[in-house]
């Protein structure tokens, strides 16, 4: 009896582990791509700062360094639990340009709550399956954060295929 118990119990925490895989480079969350695209890196460049400042509200913010060859931004995304506003995950994003391809680095994820102090930390912390604690919000967290940064890595992608000719 007390082995069901227990495997019922730990049967969430195997559930999460199964469904969401994050990715992760040297033991850190981290989404990271090479795509191959036409254009020099001056297109590249000139692209990814028209999709920065579609995609941020305020891309001026949002970007901290912007050279030839790459940008480097920090940005957040809200992330919720119940309906209410449960603080943000910020994190990295790094655009690098070479001819004809360009690379994606999204890391450094953190949460904090909705002052922007404080909160659970690193998104490593949280996504440990044997912390136990606030799992469920945890969870709720982790994936929202997934989810957005794979729609905008989707948007980066299209917004990187061509220039656009919208006149």
């Amino acid at each position: 009896m007390k082995r069901i118990l227990l495997i019922i119990a730990l049967l969430p925490v195997v559930a999460f582990a199964q469904i969401l895989s994050l990715p992760r480079e040297q033991g850190k969350i981290t989404y990271i791509k090479v795509i191959e695209v036409q254009g020099s890196v001056d297109d590249l460049h000139s692209r990814a700062a028209e999709w920065f400042a579609r995609y941020y509200t305020s891309s001026d913010n949002v970007i901290q360094v912007d050279e030839h060859d790459k940008m480097i931004g920090k940005a957040l995304l809200p992330v919720y639990r119940k309906g209410l506003h449960g603080g943000n995950m910020h994190y990295t994003i790094k655009l690098e340009f070479k001819e004809g391809k360009y690379r994606y680095i999204i890391t450094d994820f953190y949460h904090t709550n909705v002052t922007g102090q404080y909160g659970w930390g690193s998104i490593e912390k949280m996504y440990d399956p044997t912390s136990a604690f606030n799992r469920r919000t945890f969870d709720g967290y982790l994936r929202q954060t997934d989810e957005t940064i794979k729609a905008l890595t989707e948007s980066l992608s299209e917004a990187m295929q061509s220039a656009q000719t919208l006149w």
